[in-house]
């Protein structure tokens, strides 16, 4: 698994052996950063549920100025400060040794401009088994002031699990699906359309 373009184009990224990290393939992330493609620059973005930081990490390869990341479990986190390092990219990131479920309070207390881009990917047991939870984040989390008015998500997850259309303020505006794995895009009503 490596970073697919911008200024770390080529960096092997460490993932943990024995866990539950599932990196975000990289068809799945070429398309992913091609539908976004504008968007991303100069963007602030949060990675939660980030394992080894495969999305955020991209995405600060592609001229994002920051990412916080957000993740509990020990080999994915010491995965992801090592990829950061090796990256030359931890002056743009925060990592938070947190479960995602307790992020909005982290990402309320940080001081920074509201984020653009939130990336959430969570084992997709999590969504398959116990979706209301996921589904409270995202709406809760949306409605946060860490969010800018016209922020976007974009949610991983398994093709089995259909997102619905409206979640809150966000409304689903694209779907992509690639075999297992789909992309659900929500966006406020008056943000601007990929």
């Amino acid at each position: 698994m490596q970073i697919l373009s911008g200024s770390a184009h080529g960096l092997r990224l460490a993932v943990p052996r024995g866990t539950r990290v599932r990196p975000t393939s990289a068809r799945v992330r070429t398309s992913l950063f091609s539908i976004l493609a504008g968007t991303v620059p100069d963007a602030r973005v949060a990675d939660l549920f980030a394992g080894c930081g495969a999305l955020g990490i991209e995405a600060l390869s592609r001229g994002a100025v920051a990412c916080t990341f957000i993740e509990n479990a020990r080999p994915a986190l010491a995965a992801l400060r090592d990829n950061l390092r090796r990256a030359h990219l931890t002056s743009q990131a925060a990592v938070l040794a947190a479960d995602a479920f307790a992020a909005i309070p982290l990402l309320e207390a940080a001081e920074h401009p509201p984020l653009d881009i939130v990336f959430l990917d969570p084992p997709y047991p999590i969504l398959l088994h116990d979706r209301p939870r996921v589904l409270a984040l995202m709406e809760a989390l949306a409605a946060s002031p860490a969010l800018a008015p016209h922020s976007l998500f974009v949610v991983q997850h398994d093709s089995r699990v259909v997102l619905p259309d409206l979640l809150g303020p966000l409304a689903a505006t694209d779907r992509r699906g690639y075999g297992a794995t789909t992309l659900t895009f929500l966006e406020h009503p008056q943000g601007s359309p990929n």
